[in-house]
């Protein structure tokens, strides 16, 4: 039975007659030694951690600073226990331990005891059974009873995984993927001394959650600078010249072997139009084409003209052009040449 509906710190709250706290957010607690004031101050200074915590996600520019975003507010919540952050390696279905936080220079004592650096541990998605990928892909925090060794997909034998746990002190394993429909992308693992204090379950399942959403952004951020950086390169090393112009025959783009085929620098090509590069007595009927191009009208789409070098020679170009659509209209053409002087001189 729901006894009233009110307000602290903006915190909406629903006291009931059980002796339980109602969230917004379908959290319930019960009132033990925590007054409910105290217990909605607690809420709302959840509320702002995980605020502030998400503003400064919106400003990372990499996958690796979330990570250590993620890792020292985790140490924060859980003095004393070690943070093993895993992602999906790049195009791969693989997972693999990214970061690891609180061990405070005890990596190589851990490598030793193991025999076997964790992040080199690389664990096959594929070759998880169903409870396995619903235990990474449930949205929650999952205790691991089977310590280190289902962790680490028995990869590493059970006896030195125990007793790693023993020497380092670890006494409860939890962790929580980063799931996107259904797949299982990486996640969380919390491993805990004893005397870590654990009753914050439901904030650190949250900041888990929200980085695991921006982990995400970020890495499709840079995946897609990384394919335009391929792009480019690619142009640019390609043996056929390329080049974008406007409706006017202005050249808006190219790569250097347009450059060079016409024999000017990059720099000196900035600037250039057909009115400049090709040669008078063909100029005419090049720019009809390209007029009637930009106009939607049928016309080829491969032919050869006489361009005009900035030494005055002519050069014999082979051109396959297509038009350029930006919102649904014609802005241009994207432009491939080749240069076949050689060819048409012999």
């Amino acid at each position: 039975m729901q006894e009233s509906l009110e307000t602290i710190r903006d915190v909406i709250y629903t006291q009931n007659s059980d002796g339980t706290i109602s969230f917004k957010d379908g959290e319930s607690i019960e009132l033990t030694n925590l007054s409910a004031v105290q217990l909605l101050n607690k809420k709302a200074g959840e509320l702002e951690l995980l605020s502030d915590f998400g503003t400064r996600l919106n400003l990372l520019k990499t996958v690796e600073e979330a990570f250590y975003e993620l890792g020292q507010e985790l140490l924060k919540l859980l003095p004393g226990a070690c943070i093993m952050i895993s992602a999906q390696e790049e195009e791969s279905h693989f997972i693999r331990v990214k970061k690891i936080y609180g061990l405070r220079g005890n990596l190589k004592r851990v490598i030793s005891l193991l025999g076997v650096n964790p992040t080199r541990i690389r664990i096959d998605t594929l070759s998880m059974d169903i409870k396995q990928l619903q235990l990474f892909t449930n949205g929650r925090l999952n205790t691991i009873d089977q310590g280190l060794f289902y962790l680490f997909n028995e990869q590493i034998s059970k006896n030195l995984c125990q007793t790693t746990e023993k020497i380092l002190g670890i006494n409860r394993i939890e962790t929580m993927g980063f799931s996107f429909n259904g797949h299982h992308k990486g996640g969380v693992s919390l491993l805990m001394r004893e005397g870590t204090d654990f009753d914050n379950r439901t904030l650190i399942e949250s900041l888990i959650k929200q980085a695991a959403i921006s982990i995400d952004r970020l890495r499709a951020e840079n995946g897609l600078k990384d394919s335009g950086k391929k792009y480019r390169e690619l142009v640019e090393k390609a043996e056929l010249a390329i080049a974008i112009d406007d409706k006017d025959g202005m050249i808006t783009y190219f790569n250097q072997e347009f450059a060079n085929v016409f024999g000017y620098s990059s720099e000196e090509i900035i600037g250039q139009s057909h009115q400049s590069l090709c040669h008078p007595e063909d100029l005419q009927w090049i720019e009809r084409i390209h007029k009637k191009r930009l106009n939607g009208e049928k016309v080829p789409e491969e032919y050869e003209f006489r361009g005009i070098k900035k030494n005055g020679k002519v050069v014999w170009v082979m051109l396959k052009t297509a038009p350029v659509i930006r919102q649904g209209r014609i802005t241009g053409t994207r432009n491939y040449l080749w240069d076949i002087t050689e060819r048409k001189l012999n």
